[in-house]
């Protein structure tokens, strides 16, 4: 690849990476939190389908972001002891209720 083109493709990188920062704020400014990837899930929220399925798959690895995720909605989150059971363990469980009075 001669010299040129490579400045090209640096110059065109740099020239790009401004307008997707500015579109990211941007984004992040006037678009409801529901349609961007990135916010935090609200369980109140409609389900937006591939944006909450990733949301849904990132509270399987994220424990903060689990624990913000259960904070909008009111629930009544208990942490468990770990669990042993043959040769099954359980840890960082928590034990959800519903955060209303049993009627």
């Amino acid at each position: 690849m001669s010299r040129l083109a490579h400045f090209l493709k640096t110059l065109a990188l740099l020239a790009v990476l401004p307008v997707a920062v500015y579109a990211g704020y941007w984004a992040s400014q006037f678009v409801p939190p529901r349609f961007l990837p990135w916010a935090p899930l609200d369980i109140t929220d409609l389900p937006v389908y591939p944006i909450t399925a990733m949301k849904l798959e990132r509270l399987q690895w994220d424990r903060r972001y689990c624990e913000a995720a259960l904070a909008t909605a009111s629930l009544r989150v208990t942490p468990v002891a770990e669990i042993e059971s043959k040769g099954c363990d359980l840890h960082d469980v928590n034990r959800v209720e519903s955060g209303y009075p049993a009627l």
